[in-house]
């Protein structure tokens, strides 16, 4: 028995030892030497404490393609995946249970888009820079495919990635841009609410979310046409883990308002949590060039950056670009819809999705005039019987010149060069915040934004009768902000107000976070960047003791825990790990909203407004408005009902100990990896969970969806953080929310996420004598 247990231990011994090297041989290479005849010249890699690559090469071609293969070690299955994603070719690798979201991208339209935008690049020149550089950065990206080790997810799964191409970039884009605009989301709900309990209901929920606090504009105002907020995009489950866009902030201060005297340059930017996390760093260098960039999975040219002359950054400007449409169906043949009193046969586009261990299907999607018909993927949009609806977006009826505006931003040397880019971001709605080294600081909103003519573009449209021309503003009507007086320029997804007396819908966040920013940033005169990495992290919100007042105000019932009553009644409005105010108030907003909507809108659609920006934006509004017809002219009497039973569960969920009921034990942050969906795989793949401090509407925005649930599982945040001062552009501090790699073995999966949990920063080296002890990878021309 003995000699058979040793034998049987020297056995697993030697699997284990023979799983480590099979699993070491696919960790990303940090030194060495790599041949190649796909170079000019060798190009030299440093990688410096954080698996942050410094390309230095010789020329252009050889640094884009060292770019594409230092990214696809360290994130090639995260670009395979969104790859994946947005052409709707999940189901081919994951199985049955990913054909809804394929049958949802393919709806969207992102392959045809996708063909659409490069044939029409490259038929303007083939041979330009920018289409070099894209094919050397997808060159070392494929290098990587066919010479190198897999991550072992591809092992997982049983597949070899395919080849990128010039058209994955712009289906990428698409996707991208599917994060900025969130129609399909709201309309919907919305639509329900007026066609079910009236108009009157509807208005309430599209008011002014912060009455009594006016929303930071950039502009100032007298009269906004229309209040709109901005809404989380539900188009695919959240569990998917694949990061999707939702908020940020930037501000930039002038010289006059800097410690230094040179201008300063903050940007975080907002979007769902995965691992690994949503941008790749790296320097790059060579002739006549350098920038510090982060980079999107698969995209060849960095879409936030600075060097020693500029920097910039993004938010979301959240304008309406998409609209939704009723379209009558003839019931005698349904593939035929009614227009201007005929019935005209909808275009029918065939696609064969493949399914792993299954038949491929096929599944026709109908077109109208104004573009793919819903109902079959997005089920939420569907309100009536013998009713599809349709969707007109831009990216569906026009080709994209994004992808060059990334470039011209990338080799800007100065404000004029960068400006110039501005017009050619188009079917994305982007805040593109600017600073540069001769102290000028601006704000470009970019996008085409339709012409509306007072059409209400947030409910439904019939199709039958449509006329709408869909035409768009000349870029000079986009908001803008070059240098202001003030001295300063914050965008944080709000309304950018009237600008040039034009007013842009769209679907803007309520402007809490905007506003704290102000209110920090006036608190004292100048700052330098050590000071405003508090700015970044700051967790107050004023919103939520204006509503803890209203709500103590009303209750008038006995209760047996009464330090809980205590513990809300000193809350600072501090969402810090430690507090427990914020604990019993979210639970207490969660029980408000059951109260008010659950009843009215059923289960399915009382979900779907939960995951709506409507609906958080609007808190403050409905809670301060005693006479809402929500209410029913109970509020007193369900502002009580919420408060007992939000104590009542909290006590059985997390004990009768008050002064345990910590933020920071519900209010937790997991980074899962697309394998760690599953157990027990989460346990190797997944980051965290992690206490964090943050919560909805705070600068340091942690979002999560109200729930009753013991846990808050918090779905996205800052994907980076990120500042600079110009008196020492080369020395910019950032963090991201795990590490530089997405491959399990590599010592930089998840280096940076106690960091960025704890709110520290590391610093952008972009000098070659900093980088301490060198890791160094050489690509030598064979």
């Amino acid at each position: 028995m003995k000699k058979a247990l040793i034998i049987l231990a020297l056995v697993i011994g030697f699997a284990i030892a023979l799983l480590f090297l099979l699993l070491s041989s696919t960790a990303p290479q940090y030194s060495g030497t790599l041949k190649t005849d796909k170079i000019n010249d060798s190009v030299e890699v440093i990688f410096d404490k954080f698996g942050i690559p410094h390309i230095y090469a010789k020329n252009s071609t050889d640094a884009y393609f060292t770019l594409g293969y230092a990214h696809a070690q360290e994130r090639l299955f995260q670009m395979v995946m969104i790859r994946r994603l947005s052409q709707g070719k999940l189901a081919e690798i994951l199985g049955p249970s990913l054909i809804p979201v394929d049958k949802r991208m393919r709806t969207l339209g992102f392959m045809d888009f996708a063909k659409l935008s490069t044939k029409e690049a490259i038929s303007k020149d083939a041979n330009n820079e920018m289409f070099k550089l894209t094919k050397a950065y997808q060159d070392g990206v494929n290098h990587f495919i066919d010479n190198a080790n897999l991550p072992i997810e591809f092992t997982m799964l049983g597949f070899k990635p395919e080849h990128f191409a010039t058209e994955d970039i712009y289906t990428t884009l698409g996707f991208m841009a599917l994060g900025f605009t969130t129609a399909i989301t709201n309309e919907p709900i919305m639509q329900y609410i007026q066609q079910t309990l009236g108009e009157d209901y509807a208005k309430l929920l599209e008011a002014d979310s912060i009455s009594g606090s006016p929303e930071y504009q950039p502009f100032s105002v007298k009269e906004i046409i229309a209040k709109n907020i901005l809404n989380s995009f539900d188009a695919f489950p959240y569990d998917l883990q694949l990061p999707y866009w939702e908020g940020s902030n930037s501000w930039l201060l002038s010289k006059d308002r800097s410690k230094s005297g040179k201008a300063i340059f903050a940007n975080d930017t907002h979007i769902g949590y995965s691992q690994p996390s949503v941008w790749f760093e790296a320097y790059m260098e060579y002739p006549g060039f350098e920038l510090y960039g982060y980079y999107l999975a698969g995209m060849p040219f960095a879409i936030i950056g600075h060097n020693a002359n500029l920097a910039w950054g993004i938010t979301i400007f959240p304008m309406d670009n998409m609209d939704l449409y009723t379209e009558t169906t003839n019931p005698e043949n349904s593939n035929q819809y009614l227009q201007n009193g005929e019935w005209v046969d909808y275009e029918i586009v065939n696609h064969k999705i493949a399914v792993k261990d299954s038949a491929t299907i096929n599944y026709p999607i109908k077109h109208s005039k104004r573009g793919p018909i819903l109902s079959d993927a997005f089920a939420q949009v569907n309100q009536e019987d013998n009713m599809e609806v349709s969707l007109w977006w831009s990216l569906n009826h026009y080709t994209s010149t994004a992808v060059e505006a990334t470039y011209m931003m990338n080799n800007a040397r100065n404000i004029e060069d960068f400006e110039a880019a501005m017009p050619l971001i188009d079917i994305l709605g982007l805040n593109i915040m600017y600073a540069d080294i001769e102290d000028n600081i601006a704000w470009w909103a970019t996008g085409n934004i339709p012409i509306r003519n007072n059409t209400n573009s947030k409910r439904y449209m019939d199709g039958a009768t449509d006329t709408l021309k869909h035409v768009f503003y000349s870029f000079d009507k986009n908001p803008k902000m070059i240098n202001p007086e003030k001295g300063y320029i914050i965008t944080a997804n709000n309304s950018p107000g009237m600008y040039d007396s034009v007013y842009v819908p769209g679907y803007y966040s309520p402007g809490y976070r905007a506003q704290m920013v102000e209110k920090l940033l006036l608190a004292q005169e100048k700052w330098n960047i050590e000071e405003l990495k508090a700015v970044q992290t700051n967790v107050s919100s004023d919103r939520d003791i204006r509503i803890v007042k209203v709500v103590l105000g009303n209750f008038d019932t006995e209760i047996s825990n009464t330090a809980a009553i205590e513990a809300l009644k000193n809350w600072d409005g501090n969402y810090n790990i430690e507090s427990v105010g914020a604990t019993i108030f979210t639970r207490i907003v969660y029980e408000i909203l059951e109260e008010v909507f659950l009843e009215k809108l059923g289960k399915q659609r009382f979900d779907e407004l939960l995951h709506t920006y409507t609906l958080k934006a609007n808190i403050e509004n409905l809670i301060n408005d005693e006479s809402s017809i929500w209410w029913n002219g109970n509020q007193k009497e369900m502002l009580n009902k919420a408060i007992t039973e939000s104590i009542e569960l909290l006590s059985l969920q997390l004990g009768n100990d008050v002064s345990l009921w910590q933020w920071g034990e519900v209010h937790q942050v997991e980074h899962v990896h697309a394998i760690g969906r599953k157990k027990p795989f989460n346990k190797i793949f997944n980051v965290g969970p992690f206490p964090k401090s943050g919560s909805n509407e705070v600068i340091d925005k942690e979002g999560f969806t109200y729930t009753k649930d013991a846990k808050l599982k918090i779905k996205s945040g800052p994907a980076l953080r990120y500042l600079v001062d110009f008196s020492k552009p080369k020395q910019g501090i950032g963090i991201i929310p795990t590490g530089q790699s997405g491959n399990i073995m590599s010592p930089h999966y998840s280096d940076q996420a106690l960091m960025f949990v704890n709110g520290e920063y590391r610093v952008h080296i972009m000098e070659k004598d900093e980088l301490g002890d060198k890791k160094v990878l050489w690509f030598i021309k064979e």
